[in-house]
């Protein structure tokens, strides 16, 4: 026996020893499964995908007729917990409550994935129907709506689901307390130019 072969001798020795039976047999290509049968004729389709939209919306872009941008959605529902239901307020309030609400719809629209958005929503609809109008009821029961269906099982869309069962609107309508559409003018202006109806 040569020096070289006593070499490859114990070097299949040491490797049957350190490897397992399996590994060996796929080493040598015993035992391998065949390669699927190639036809060559190729199927083709079409895969149209809209990208997903940005998770945050940025807080410099701005929604709605007003321009209102999410951080200052956000700020209105803050000022409107502040500013309470007082009836002396509401005249002013609503015109920051249509500001916001429009720019609200805009915001989900664009970034529905805004993590914000939820929390921002509940937080709009539960002020707006503690003003106890009609009107504003109605605003209220869209974004529960909203939530319950597009949030359902999550925080935002449970606690929506409550404010449903529970929710009682108002009763009766009193034209005479119904909101004037026409804004005063300085209304308007502090919608277009900020801090210039105060």
């Amino acid at each position: 026996m040569t020096k070289r072969t006593s070499l490859r001798a114990l070097a299949a020795i040491a490797l049957a020893c350190c490897v397992p039976a399996t590994a060996l047999a796929a080493l040598s290509g015993a035992g391998t499964v065949a390669s699927p049968f190639d036809s060559g004729q190729w199927d083709s389709f079409q895969l149209v995908a809209t990208p997903l939209s940005p998770t945050e919306g940025p807080a410099d872009e701005y929604f709605g007729r007003f321009k209102f941008s999410n951080l200052e959605v956000r700020n209105t529902v803050k000022d409107l917990r502040i500013e309470g239901v007082s009836s002396l307020a509401l005249d002013t309030q609503r015109f920051h409550i249509e500001e916001a609400r429009q720019a609200l719809v805009g915001w989900m629209e664009k970034y529905p994935r805004d993590p914000w958005i939820p929390g921002t929503m509940l937080g709009f609809a539960d002020q707006v129907h503690a003003r106890s109008q009609p009107d504003l009821d109605m605003t209220a029961l869209f974004f529960y709506q909203y939530l319950s269906t597009h949030y359902a099982g999550h925080y935002f869309g449970k606690t929506a689901d409550q404010r449903i069962a529970g929710f009682e609107p108002n009763a009766g309508y009193d034209i005479s307390s119904a909101f004037d559409p026409y804004f005063p003018l300085s209304y308007v202006m502090d919608g277009i130019y900020p801090g210039t109806g105060k």
